[in-house]
């Protein structure tokens, strides 16, 4: 167990996608491994913003630890790794669409009784849909971490979705085409994706319209690796409609440069603050919980970027001296830039944003 160093701020740095292209071994077989006439029309509304968690009742992370072995084993209480299939606009034509589809874990206590949570988890450089969980029905290190926290009363059953920004005929795995990918799937997420998922399983969302899912924001959340950090900084100035909590993992914000965490941190710090202003909401309306290694590629970057948002008190409050704290940053001394470590801060995050009575 080794302690971290825990800056009570957030948002992190990117990595450099030659690094990012290790997937996780579930990727491998299981066995391996992680319309109305315009009379009719009504105004138009603004949706309502949706009551959000208190990051008050959130515990600190203050100990990274190691994964227990028997985390890593079947639990007696399985979930199961299911395929959503939809369409989203083409890559290359926007006048037509491509089909696509996620992976999504289906916690072993599911039913269409009670409501879930939903953590939207998106791979790194390279990968793909079935990096984090392997295909259907197959049974990767993540989904049995994920198995035993819920069996063990650690961790409230939800839902996980793994996503791909790839077309699913990628073949490109070039910076430039995660760089420009990333930047648009937020759109998809929105459109396409969240749509398709919430309307078939049993989610916070009453409805999958635009409103349905603003309302529904506390219970959903967006979280990635590498490409998939850089990702979850463009969803945050994109879908804070959509989502209130964020789990960037090894990764910057690119929206003003690839790599811009570390190269220009004062005018990136500055866009995701312009960004929140312009969505409507304030500091009390999300949370922010980014987490990397000391050894990790994309920690210079993330030191830069952390540093530019601590001289913006009025939006990201690290700690509870200028408000309710929506930002935490925590730093394993010693880790570095793989799926291995990955596997380990969600091990140690997620009981701490769904845990029990929160």
């Amino acid at each position: 167990m080794k302690k971290i160093v825990l800056i009570l701020a957030a948002m992190m740095s990117v990595c450099l996608l030659s690094a990012c292209g290790n997937t996780d071994s579930a990727s491998a077989p299981a066995s391996s491994q992680p319309q109305s006439t315009a009379a009719e029309v009504a105004e138009p509304q603004t949706p309502e913003k949706a009551e959000t968690v208190s990051a008050d009742s959130i515990p600190a992370l203050d100990e990274i630890q190691e994964i227990p072995a028997a985390y890593l084993q079947e639990s007696s209480q399985p979930g199961t790794i299911e395929r959503v299939e939809y369409q989203t606009a083409s890559y290359t034509d926007p006048d037509e669409t491509q089909d696509k589809y996620a992976y999504i874990y289906v916690p072993y206590s599911y039913g269409e009784t009670r409501q879930y949570d939903v953590l939207y988890l998106l791979h790194g450089g390279g990968g793909s849909a079935e990096t984090c969980f392997g295909g259907e029905g197959q049974s990767s290190e993540l989904k049995r971490i994920l198995d035993n926290l819920i069996a063990n009363g650690e961790m409230e059953p939800l839902l996980v979705v793994t996503p791909t920004f790839y077309p699913m005929d990628n073949a490109d795995n070039t910076v430039s085409t995660a760089g420009e990918l990333v930047a648009r799937f937020p759109d998809e997420l929105a459109n396409d994706l969240i749509p398709a998922v919430e309307s078939q399983y049993s989610t916070y969302a009453e409805t999958t319209d635009p409103q349905g899912l603003t309302a529904s924001r506390s219970h959903r959340a967006f979280g990635g690796f590498s490409m998939g950090a850089v990702t979850t900084w463009y969803v945050f100035m994109e879908n804070l409609d959509y989502f209130h909590t964020f789990i960037p993992i090894s990764g910057d914000c690119w929206a003003i440069a690839m790599q811009g965490g570390g190269s220009q941190p004062e005018k990136t710090a500055g866009t995701l603050e312009q960004a929140l202003k312009d969505s409507g909401y304030g500091p009390e309306d999300f949370f922010i919980y980014a987490i990397t290694g000391s050894e990790d590629i994309a920690y210079p970057m993330m030191s830069s970027q952390i540093e530019a948002l601590q001289d913006l008190p009025d939006s990201f409050h690290f700690g509870t001296e200028n408000g309710v704290e929506n930002i935490r940053f925590a730093v394993l001394d010693g880790g570095v830039h793989s799926y291995d470590y990955v596997r380990r801060y969600l091990y140690n995050l997620m009981p701490l944003w769904w845990h029990p009575g929160i």
